[in-house]
């Protein structure tokens, strides 16, 4: 059977002294590989023309002999027409910009009489922007991120109001054609915009997001928790209210922090639905979700930043930034989750107090990084072996325990369950999950893991929904808890979620999976996965529940899938 393998970004590899042999020496053997007699293995190899990656191939590609010869795609010289597409929709989008901002408002201004301009011209005229687009294709040489880089730039300056075409032209020629210029030109235009404590945070935030690769990335929401982290853990545990409230920036709505992102870190960094990457301009004015991904813009953006001639003010190594990202989920953890009573954790003093777990949950469901740095401290230390004798480690592992014997000493993680599905605290639900996966030598898990599947179950009967039923029954055999509730609903004429809960879907393979999974302390597991799918779902039918109940028309927006991620314990 032939068999093809495509390797991307090849020149992303680690190509220092210390890794060069290495690299060599996979490339060697990935050609020779290709080439044994009878071989069905075909490589497909994606990558910049790094100097070792061209020579190794150099005299491949001019051999004549088939069997030995490997074939080259320039890809400068096959995508002109998709850059030509890209400019031409770039265009039209920075003529939609500059024809948008008008002043003059029919409904606020209906007495004043507009400007007689239309007798000089109606609109925009694409034919104008010829020389743009003359400039853009000729000047991009097969780079399509250049290309999107400028027009991106262009825009921004067009939203200012009131600039030319003539100007737009005189911007455009001054502007390098090289991307390591033009990264270069974007850390001067930051420079001089803005001042030396601004600087100080977008180098602050680029750390995070490119510390946070051997993890995972980080959300907009938790990019904003991590910013607010303060450098004084004391003075945070010491207040009498939520340290945020004095070290986080103030912004409205998410699209309101992604413009001051974009106001930091000019283009290096990008805010994304998901992490793929859509080529073309991107509009300030889109719709944003807390749940969007921050990433880097590109590999040559990290590069750029770690190179000692080039970026200057903005400069660090991606290894500075890893430690940074472990020492201030440290200082987080520290915070969040203090081994002794705080002014702002009051509620622990009386655990068998009446609101004490509407507390918790409200409390835990507004940490937004508690998660990732949660994640951080079982990828650096999975079990309580390799946890080094440092004592802030041991310390955040004596308070992990403390906040994990709230619930697990109490056998509460039902009601906490319970409470945060039907109230639609999602956060919460993930948070009190990496609480308990990040607890080494979890001897409780098993019952544990009960309780958290029977008060998924009780809330999917409560708002009678048969299909998470079905799910929830899919994983584990919680016979006892589904008998109970199918009675009930019986006697309350509920015959299909009834049905739904005498089904035995219990699947032992699956349930050895979720084990598994636990055991090898995956940060996320597969039960995290369902409930807080489940959770999502609930948080749906409970709107359109009370939309119906009160009469509202309109009910909120669903929320986004959650999908599900497995991280393995590898630090990079």
């Amino acid at each position: 059977m032939p068999i093809i393998c495509i390797l991307d970004g090849l020149d992303e590899s680690a190509a220092n002294e210390k890794f060069q042999r290495t690299r060599e020496t996979i490339l060697r053997n990935l050609i020779e590989l290709a080439l044994i007699p009878g071989s069905q293995i075909k490589f497909i190899m994606l990558s910049r023309p790094a100097p070792d990656i061209v020579k190794r191939f150099s005299s491949r590609v001019e051999s004549t002999a088939p069997s030995k010869k490997c074939y080259k795609i320039i890809l400068q010289h096959e995508n002109r027409q998709d850059i030509l597409r890209i400019i031409d929709n770039g265009l039209v989008a920075i003529k939609k910009v500059m024809e948008s901002l008008d002043s003059w408002d029919e409904d606020n201004s209906s007495n004043e009489d507009p400007m007689p301009l239309d007798e000089i011209f109606e609109e925009v005229p694409l034919d104008a922007m010829n020389g743009i687009r003359t400039h853009l294709a000729n000047n991009a040489k097969g780079v399509i991120l250049w290309v999107t880089l400028i027009i991106d730039q262009l825009m921004q300056h067009c939203r200012t109001g009131g600039i030319t075409l003539e100007e737009l032209e005189r911007l455009l020629y001054s502007l390098p054609h090289d991307l390591m210029e033009y990264y270069k030109y974007m850390v001067k235009e930051l420079e001089q915009k803005l001042d030396k404590d601004q600087l100080a945070r977008s180098r602050k935030a680029l750390m995070w997001v490119s510390g946070t690769s051997f993890v995972r990335a980080l959300t907009i929401q938790e990019l904003w928790d991590a910013l607010a982290i303060p450098e004084d853990a004391q003075k945070a545990l010491q207040s009498q209210k939520d340290y945020r409230q004095a070290t986080g920036s103030y912004f409205k709505t998410w699209a309101g922090f992604r413009s001051i992102l974009y106001t930091w870190c000019g283009p290096f960094i990008e805010v994304m639905r998901d992490t793929t990457r859509r080529y073309g301009p991107r509009d300030d004015r889109d719709h944003v979700e807390p749940h969007y991904v921050v990433q880097l813009l590109h590999q040559t953006v990290k590069d750029f930043l770690a190179d000692d001639k080039t970026s200057s003010t903005l400069r660090f190594q991606t290894s500075d930034a890893i430690q940074f990202v472990l020492g201030s989920t440290q200082v987080h953890l520290q915070i969040v989750l203090p081994q002794d009573i705080t002014a702002y954790t009051q509620f622990r003093r009386d655990p068998d107090k009446k609101d004490f777990m509407d507390n918790l949950i409200n409390y835990l469901n507004n940490k937004w990084l508690l998660r990732f740095s949660l994640e951080v401290f079982i990828k650096r230390y999975p079990t309580e072996k390799a946890m080094p004798e440092v004592k802030i480690w041991r310390q955040i592992w004596d308070q992990i325990n403390t906040w994990y014997e709230l619930i697990a000493s109490t056998n509460r993680a039902e009601e906490f369950v319970l409470s945060a599905c039907l109230n639609g605290k999602d956060v919460a639900l993930q948070n009190l999950l990496h609480i308990f996966i990040s607890f080494p030598g979890n001897f409780r898990w098993s019952e544990i893991q009960d309780q958290c599947f029977d008060g998924a179950l009780v809330a999917a009967a409560r708002i009678d929904s048969p299909s998470l039923v079905r799910r929830l029954r899919n994983h584990r055999n919680v016979w006892d808890r589904a008998n109970e509730l199918r009675k009930k609903a019986i006697r309350q004429g509920k015959l299909q979620l009834a049905a739904a809960l005498g089904t035995e879907n219990y699947n032992p393979e699956r349930d050895l999976e979720l084990q598994m999974a636990v055991g090898d302390s995956s940060a996320v597991s597969a039960l995290q996965y369902d409930l807080v799918s489940s959770t999502f779902g609930l948080r749906r039918l409970m709107a359109s529940d009370r939309a119906r109940q009160y009469g509202v028309q309109r009910c909120v927006e669903d929320e986004a899938p959650c999908e599900r991620q497995r991280e393995d314990r590898k630090l990079y």
